[in-house]
């Protein structure tokens, strides 16, 4: 699964922004056990909010923006 979540750059409030990915997060690891994800996102402390071993591309510039990909692979249960 690969998303390009908001991250704030237009938004403006990233603080509201945390409770999305936290969400992101538990749902990706409730039903998509086993899923190779990447997220898009210019902001680290989001990628980290969802609470998944996720590991960082190098920044890439994405139409003035610097973002980069966190991959990785949700958890088995069990």
């Amino acid at each position: 699964m690969l998303t390009n979540p908001p991250y704030g750059a237009r938004i403006g409030n990233r603080k509201t922004l945390f409770g999305l990915y936290g969400s992101l997060g538990r749902v990706l690891a409730e039903r998509f056990a086993g899923w190779r994800i990447g997220i898009v996102t210019s902001d680290d402390g989001l990628a980290k909010a969802m609470g998944l071993p996720l590991t960082p591309s190098a920044h890439i510039d994405h139409s003035g923006t610097r973002v980069r990909l966190w991959t990785g692979q949700v958890a088995q249960d069990g």
